[in-house]
């Protein structure tokens, strides 16, 4: 099967298909494929081999709850079906998703709705759901919260029990209003409390003047937020979940990771003379691939970014937030607004 690794990643490669957005993987003379677009390729593949290779299109056609809902305030994503499992992102209170495939009755192989990004997730975290339950939830009225983050009380006040934590971008069943509070409904169908301070109808608008500036100011909440690989949430960025959030706040929808952010938008170079505020600066570690981004801040060379933690860096020598190694990796910025 080593051979049938090797063989496979070359196939990945010559179709460009992307394993974080797409399924084609082969296990015991099975060949898993998440798309249909993958038919063709996969039967290619499979005329690679002696024995007999089956070809079995996600989702399970077997499944019944084709759908589900995250019931956390933020539960891990992962790579494979374990804990021991690289996080690859994380699925938010309120995140839909489709669902693969289940293994042993305790993992969620899902794909993301919001970003289309396909992992494991652990069963207790979520609420699965099929097609009826979920086109119900689709045109419930709803709510999303704003905030950095918070909970979800048991009463209209801050001294009752918590149901949930919550982060920003979190969605939320809308019940109605009551003393500067918002009943909500969470996926499992519990009640709770929000202050109403916090929250707007879902799905919000995006702001129509001023984005530029309402980008750099939602990117400057989340000063000193620590780095954490695969977190897209107020309690811990990767550099790409960082500039995905911030965006996702205003109302504009960027891919997971930097290399696929690269792929969007307008190229404006390197040249600092050129650049908007707001614009997505990337760089590259290895000179091949963008292996991180951050967002130009429209003044004094400087970028706002994760590394180490969410700050503030120059790439003006003669500032104290000068970094060399920035100016060393910079590949060139893209302008997505």
């Amino acid at each position: 099967m080593d051979e049938a690794n090797l063989s496979i990643e070359k196939f990945r490669k010559k179709f460009e298909i992307d394993t974080r957005t797409s399924v084609f993987e082969i296990s015991k003379s099975v060949l898993k494929i998440s798309d249909e677009s993958l038919i063709e390729p996969a039967r290619e593949f499979a005329k690679h081999f002696k024995s007999k290779i089956r070809i079995k299109l996600l989702p399970d056609k077997n499944l019944t709850l084709r759908y589900g809902i995250c019931n956390v305030g933020t539960a891990p994503v992962f790579k494979e079906p374990s804990m021991k499992s690289e996080q690859t992102t994380q699925i938010i209170l309120g995140e839909t998703f489709d669902v693969l495939e289940i293994f042993r009755d305790e993992w969620i192989r899902l794909r993301l709705h919001f970003d289309g990004y396909i992992g494991w997730v652990y069963k207790p975290y979520v609420v699965l759901i099929d097609e009826k339950k979920f086109e119900e939830y689709r045109q419930r009225p709803k709510v999303e919260f704003v905030g950095n983050s918070g909970f979800v009380y048991s009463k209209p006040n801050k001294d009752s029990l918590t149901l949930r934590d919550i982060v920003a971008c979190s969605v939320l069943g809308y019940l109605g209003i009551k003393d500067g509070w918002s009943r909500v409904e969470l996926p499992d169908g519990t009640i709770g409390w929000v202050d109403i301070n916090f929250i707007v109808v879902f799905p919000k608008n995006k702001p129509r003047r001023n984005l530029p500036d309402k980008i750099i100011e939602t990117a400057k909440r989340f000063l000193g937020v620590s780095y954490l690989w695969g977190g897209k949430t107020p309690k811990g960025f990767d550099c790409s979940g960082f500039v995905q959030t911030v965006f996702r706040i205003n109302g504009i929808y960027l891919p997971r990771d930097s290399d696929m952010q690269w792929k969007i938008g307008k190229y404006v170079g390197k040249n600092f003379d050129k650049f908007q505020k707001g614009d997505l600066l990337f760089f590259s570690s290895d000179g091949k691939r963008i292996t991180h981004v951050g967002i130009y801040t429209g003044k004094d060379k400087e970028i706002i970014h994760s590394s180490g933690f969410v700050r503030i860096n120059s790439f003006d020598r003669k500032s104290n937030l000068f970094s060399e190694r920035l100016v060393r990796t910079f590949v060139g910025a893209r302008r997505v607004l």
